[in-house]
């Protein structure tokens, strides 16, 4: 059934007007805790501790809220579940300005990422099921490059943003920030126009144990769509650990040495390390949205044929890149230099997001058009435990090993690794065109 062309940007605008709001808070929010916790410790393992908590309580939920996104209003879903990370951002504000035990503070932040992980378990599949519900799916693969896009963009600039309100009004700040984003989501996420259907008394009536095993077995029978999920795991095992924590563990190392520039403004952020941190990771975010756009932009001419290239080639120079300037950093005087730090990890970042930009356009535009609607909730609620179930645990791996002051080590072996696995897939796709 075609939708009104009207009523299709209306919903588009408000999905993106949602998605971007709440996607503003989440950046500013993510820079100020991660400063947080890094200046209150020297141990990397306690954000790991934090941001796990959130990953695996989101993998275990995952593993039947696609049910919960399948059998109720994916609207609804969408509001209520803004809503609750607007109370839960407040809890956190609350907080981080209590006077308690900092190991304490740990824990009850663990709590607290639990819930939110919840909440992201219904909220991703929802947002994820209900786009080609409320546009035409001749247009899925635009808007979702535009929202790609989009994201990107403000990603970056929200970053920029919060390094500033981080250097001047503290974390605090930024939390707050957070919270009110979540509340203008979900006033914008109310307003969409999408027709709930409710089932019939026998489908009602349906095991829910049921259907999440249909819906387990719909994914495990889509071998396409399940490589791509496999591959996008691989890439966050290594991802998620070196530009969320591991990067800014390494710029503590670094801090100590005489960086100088011949700006006076940069020397200004190089005698304090808080902002030292911001600086440089301010700068890693803006490159991976850089390249995220780029990757996004360049989705549309992709082909099939040449998303593995994107996916793994790419990323595996931007963490060679990094790997390499940090051995010969140790031993060479030379390359003591802010600017030349500043291009090398963001020549990194940028590599990596145009790899992310590339393959998240491309993947999600072919779930969308492939999955039956009547799976599309338990789909991207497995493909999320699929994709996220690695996340955690690289996090938590990388960070163990960060902790005994091994950086550099960590960046080449995930190049390698990516590196090699390219070149096994284009010796299998090899020796399967001379069968044929």
């Amino acid at each position: 059934m075609q939708i009104k062309k009207r009523t299709e940007k209306r919903n588009l605008f408000l999905i993106y007007f949602g998605t971007i709001t709440s996607l503003i808070g989440d950046e500013i929010g993510s820079v100020a805790i991660s400063i947080w916790v890094a200046l209150q410790t020297d141990n990397p393992i306690n954000f790991a501790l934090v941001y796990s908590a959130a990953k695996f309580s989101r993998i275990v939920f995952s593993l039947f809220s696609g049910s919960i996104v399948d059998s109720f209003n994916k609207n609804k879903i969408l509001y209520l579940s803004d809503s609750a990370q607007f109370v839960l951002n407040i809890f956190i504000l609350f907080l981080i300005l209590l006077n308690l035990d900092f190991k304490l503070k740990v824990f009850l932040f663990c709590l607290i990422s639990v819930l939110q992980g919840f909440c992201l378990s219904i909220f991703k599949p929802s947002s994820r099921a209900i786009l080609p519900e409320i546009i035409n799916k001749e247009n899925l693969k635009k808007a979702n490059s535009v929202l790609e896009m989009s994201k990107s963009l403000i990603s970056m600039l929200a970053v920029i943003f919060a390094a500033g309100l981080v250097m001047l009004l503290g974390c605090e700040v930024c939390i707050l920030i957070n919270a009110i984003t979540f509340f203008i989501s979900a006033l914008s996420e109310i307003f969409i126009r999408y027709d709930f259907k409710n089932k019939d008394e026998q489908k009602k009536a349906e095991s829910k144990l049921k259907k999440i095993f249909d819906g387990y077995r719909y994914v495990l029978s889509e071998k396409e769509l399940l490589r791509f999920a496999l591959l996008a795991s691989c890439l966050n095992f290594f991802c998620t650990p070196i530009f969320s924590n591991i990067l800014t563990y390494q710029f503590k190392t670094v801090f100590m040495f005489n960086w100088q520039s011949a700006f006076s403004v940069i020397n200004k952020f190089l005698k304090d390390e808080k902002s030292f941190l911001t600086l440089l990771s301010t700068i890693v975010f803006f490159g991976l949205g850089i390249g995220n756009i780029l990757g996004s932009l360049a989705s549309r001419k992709v082909s099939g044929k040449n998303i593995n290239f994107f996916a793994l080639v790419l990323t595996a120079f931007s963490f060679l890149i990094l790997g390499f300037y940090f051995w010969f950093l140790k031993e060479n005087n030379f390359l003591f230099n802010i600017i030349l730090l500043g291009g090398i990890i963001s020549s990194s970042a940028l590599l990596a997001g145009f790899s992310m930009g590339v393959f998240n356009v491309y993947v999600t535009s072919l779930y969308q058009k492939k999955v039956q609607p009547e799976f599309s909730g338990r789909f991207f609620a497995f493909n999320t435990v699929l994709i996220q179930i690695s996340s955690p645990i690289g996090m938590l791996i990388g960070s163990s090993i960060a902790a005994i002051g091994i950086f550099y080590p960590v960046f080449l072996f995930a190049g390698g690794i990516l590196f090699f696995s390219y070149i096994v897939y284009c010796r299998s796709l090899q020796a399967n065109f001379r069968l044929k």
